[in-house]
């Protein structure tokens, strides 16, 4: 065989993997979005952060037809940087997924989807708000597809767009969604010690506290101020302990409150386990607002980047 032949073979060669990666490896126009083209990740477009999980493939097309009538929960665990698709308790399908820095981390908890949308930009082909009250976040594609399988986030929870697509289609508003990761505290914490102006997950686990024990504390929001922190207070007084505001050791002793660190539906799913979703009577966490189909994008500076 001459060269130019020889040369000519590995151009066509070249351009047939260059189309593939373009239209993806399901040979669908639309399976490759703009951004991805050129990823490492682009030919297989599943293998960031461990590879396919055996036994949980992603959706392909006409798939969504098979959850109808099936409930659906979601499970990210944040230290395998991961999403799982259950329905009808069973794990249905995996993605890998991009969650906060350590700095900016994904808030853990039971929450729901809120509310979805169409966006663009940073968040991709597909938005799936979460019902975090402190902030908006959540699952959503990206434009940095390098980013999947890392702690790279503001908060929110990032996926491939081809992957965002999929989910978007059969996860309704409303779905059960947990995060599981490792709470916020410092080092050698298991429970934070709450003082004013925090907020977070354990923040609105005490709120669930009192408000189920009677005390008043305004809205379960995920702050601590204002009537949570005068309840605490109250509670403090009535076991004889000091009334400082500050949930210290012997506060959560006396509110007999589960640590979050503790809680075995929040924790990380050890090495070799399998992923196992919450019972569905769990609850959200907090209760839900009413839904909204869709909502607007995040503006001004109380919003977390993607």
């Amino acid at each position: 065989m001459g060269v130019g032949r020889l040369v000519g073979w590995a151009g066509l060669a070249a351009l047939g993997l260059w189309a593939f990666v373009l239209v993806g490896a399901s040979g669908n126009a639309q399976g490759c979005p703009r951004g991805e083209a050129g990823s490492p990740w682009a030919l297989l477009g599943y293998s960031a952060g461990g590879g396919f999980l055996q036994g949980a493939h992603p959706l392909t097309a006409g798939e969504p037809d098979a959850l109808t009538g099936k409930s659906l929960q979601i499970v990210i665990d944040a230290g395998q940087r991961r999403l799982y698709l259950f329905a009808g308790g069973e794990l249905y399908r995996s993605f890998p997924v991009a969650v906060g820095t350590r700095g900016t981390p994904t808030p853990i908890g039971h929450w729901r989807i809120k509310a979805k949308a169409v966006w663009g930009g940073a968040f991709g082909a597909r938005w799936m708000q979460l019902s975090i009250p402190w902030g908006t976040y959540g699952i959503h594609g990206t434009n940095n597809p390098g980013s999947i399988g890392r702690r790279a986030s503001h908060g929110c929870v990032r996926m491939f767009n081809r992957n965002v697509v999929q989910l978007y289609s059969v996860v309704p508003v409303g779905t059960p969604v947990t995060i599981r990761g490792t709470p916020v505290a410092r080092f050698g914490e298991v429970r934070r010690v709450i003082v004013p102006t925090l907020i977070g997950s354990d923040v609105i686990q005490l709120q669930q506290k009192l408000e189920a024990m009677g005390y008043d504390i305004g809205r379960v929001d995920g702050y601590y101020g204002g009537k949570s922190v005068a309840a605490v207070k109250a509670f403090q007084a009535s076991r004889g302990l000091p009334a400082t505001g500050v949930v210290d050791a012997a506060t959560y002793d006396a509110l007999s409150l589960v640590p979050l660190a503790e809680d075995p539906t929040l924790r990380p799913t050890p090495s070799g386990e399998p992923v196992v979703p919450p019972p569905p009577s769990t609850p959200a966490f907090p209760p839900p607002s009413p839904p909204e189909s869709r909502t607007a994008a995040p503006a001004g500076a109380g919003s977390p980047r993607p």
